[in-house]
């Protein structure tokens, strides 16, 4: 049977979280490469069509922009209601009976 989750049979290996150097390594690589290649770069995009420019800008933001995550309306309106329920647990009394008269007054204008 192989080791539990989270143990090697390595205890002096790399701690957890420090970087892997293969991959430090190629990111300083790709940096320079970009660095130096910057303006012959700049002069190639400038010749592609807008079509082939949008496509590039659009690959390119996916390193700076997180994606948005699809999430139903049922799953934010539950996590809405749980962060009220969490917040009503911990309000004081007045501030609940507040609350409840602004409903009524609501209710009562409706």
């Amino acid at each position: 049977m192989g080791q539990p989750k989270g143990k090697t049979g390595n205890p002096s290996g790399r701690p957890k979280g420090s970087p892997n150097k293969v991959t430090s390594n190629m990111r300083q690589w790709i940096d320079n490469f970009l660095q130096e290649k910057f303006p012959e770069l700049q002069k190639g995009f400038e010749k592609l069509d807008h079509y082939q420019k949008w496509v590039i800008v659009e690959k390119l933001l996916q390193y700076t922009i997180p994606k948005m995550q699809a999430v139903s309306v049922e799953a934010l309106v539950e996590a809405e209601m749980n962060s009220l329920a969490d917040l009503l647990m911990k309000a004081p009394e007045e501030a609940i009976d507040r609350i409840i008269e602004k409903l009524v007054q609501n209710e009562d204008e409706d």
